[in-house]
């Protein structure tokens, strides 16, 4: 699945985290995320992979690399969204990046608000919109479309939160979606 990213000469976020995850042409991926964090774009569809990339490869970046992110949560404010696949996004974005840079002041994010505050937001948001998930649904249920939009987020929870409840319920959740989603679709 990943091949197609760490061969791929293109400049995007999954072709950078691909080559921090395999260890592989961390120069080149540096190069990538520095160029692409120039100029932030795409609101919670810029957050998910930014914060994916991070993740794979903060160990491994230059730091360079890890300042132009850490910038990039500073400077560039991305729209909410308003449909419950951006808030997923967003909110599950949000709280894995206020976990990478605790005890922040509100001068130091986008939004305005400290690192504890962005945390707690996030995490409230996402405890709610789990409970209405998995007892009276998704409002854009039955959207192929969104799979990914919600699927992602949560494979990041699970794999990368460092709060164990999240990192539960992200796993938890990511079962929950790819459940629903075979269900759903089982006979085409």
């Amino acid at each position: 699945v990943t091949s197609i990213y760490d061969t791929s000469q293109a400049a995007g976020y999954y072709q950078a985290a691909v080559r921090y995850a395999h260890g592989k042409d961390i120069a080149t991926a540096d190069r990538i995320l520095i160029e692409l964090l120039r100029d932030p774009r795409g609101d919670m569809f810029w957050m998910i992979p930014a914060i994916g990339t991070y993740l794979q490869g903060k160990d491994k970046m230059s730091p360079d690399a890890r300042a132009a992110m850490r910038n990039a949560w500073k400077n560039y404010a991305p729209y909410r969204g308003d449909t419950e696949n951006h808030w997923c996004m967003y909110y599950s974005s949000l709280f894995l990046a206020a976990e990478q840079w605790p005890n922040l002041s509100g001068s130091e994010w986008y939004n305005g608000k400290s690192s504890e505050e962005n945390l707690r937001e996030a995490k409230e948001y996402l405890i709610h919109w789990m409970k209405i998930t998995t007892t009276i649904g998704q409002g854009e249920f039955d959207s192929p479309d969104y799979f990914p939009e919600y699927a992602m987020p949560m494979i990041l929870l699970s794999q990368f939160a460092k709060d164990p409840e999240m990192q539960t319920r992200g796993t938890m959740m990511t079962d929950y979606i790819f459940a629903d989603f075979a269900a759903e679709h089982l006979a085409g």
